[in-house]
């Protein structure tokens, strides 16, 4: 497994800290347990309208989730059948709880199809700008 960081943009984060930390952690977090052996994981910030933004780039391969099941994965206990039998004691709360606590301060979190084999969550942290 290998990671790939791409930085772009400065700025304070306008949001509880912590609970950024919650929120990345858990999408990272499910990252590394679902995704097959050998697979690369990317991440990319940028700065941009809303905010900074975080993406989180992995194989859709290990979440047994199909593109057309995307819109699902923020629905509070959502699981696929296969992950449930692979991936040990997961109750499907995190992506819901993670939308949750973006959406407070303003921020929000997304996921969508990265060509037909991958994934890209997109995480929008409010920010000012930078000095």
């Amino acid at each position: 497994m290998g990671f790939g960081w791409d930085l772009d943009g400065q700025g304070l984060i306008e949001s509880d800290l912590e609970l950024v930390k919650v929120v990345v952690g858990n999408v990272l977090k499910n990252a590394v347990t679902y995704a097959p052996e050998g697979t690369r994981i990317s991440l990319e910030t940028r700065r941009g309208f809303g905010g900074i933004r975080l993406f989180i780039e992995n194989s859709i391969e290990g979440l047994n989730l199909k593109p057309n099941e995307l819109s699902r994965c923020f629905d509070p206990f959502y699981l696929t059948d296969q992950s449930r039998e692979q991936k040990g004691n997961h109750a499907g709360i995190g992506p819901s709880f993670c939308r949750e606590i973006m959406a407070l301060p303003g921020g929000g979190i997304t996921v969508s199809p990265a060509g037909s084999e991958r994934i890209v969550f997109e995480i929008v942290i409010p920010c000012s700008s930078g000095s």
